[in-house]
């Protein structure tokens, strides 16, 4: 019978002082206290950030959008305009159904394009709320037709005239005259 060799201690392959880069712990990104998130994370250019109040995201807003408002055709998307006051921003609301594609890859690679598309032109629009609500074209739709046909879309919404700027008629001369009365 042959007796057993002794074990020999472990002996790790890597000096003492170095540790591997796989193995290294990362080291904690600085928090920014406002927003809870890592400050790389915070964009540099705060113009084309997208943040939380640049959003539709009630569903009563989504209704006073959908109940006054002007609309704006495109090929992919259709877009909906409802002006307020000058001192709001602009904000983007987004309506994707499964009308418009069954799988939710293809959905939300719309979103991110549109996204993506409302934060470069958001400085340059006038103060109002934005619905954009896909149509089916939009599915088989590549990423640079989506981008143009929403910017078609931004530029003529930036044209919209106020709500409440006249027509050709004065005010006072558009009015209805009153039915006459009989003094019997």
């Amino acid at each position: 019978m042959l007796a057993a060799a002794p074990r020999a201690a472990s002996v790790s392959p890597f000096p003492a002082e170095r540790v591997p880069a796989e193995r290294a712990v990362p080291v904690p990104q600085p928090i920014d206290v406002a927003t809870r998130r890592p400050e790389a994370m915070n964009s540099p250019h705060p113009s084309v950030a997208f943040p939380r109040d640049a959003r539709v995201r009630a569903s009563a807003e989504y209704a006073r959008v959908f109940a006054d408002c002007r609309r704006i055709h495109g090929d992919a998307f259709r877009l909906h305009v409802h002006v307020h006051e000058a001192g709001a921003p602009a904000r983007l609301g987004i309506a994707v159904s499964r009308r418009v594609s069954k799988r939710a890859v293809e959905r939300n690679r719309i979103k991110r394009c549109v996204r993506e598309s409302f934060r470069h032109v958001r400085a340059r629009l006038p103060a109002a709320d934005y619905v954009l609500v896909a149509r089916p074209e939009a599915a088989g739709r590549d990423g640079a037709t989506l981008r143009a046909d929403l910017e078609r879309l931004w530029t003529r919404a930036a044209a919209l005239k106020a709500p409440g700027a006249g027509g050709t008629m004065p005010r006072a001369a558009a009015a209805v005259p009153a039915a006459p009365t009989s003094d019997s």
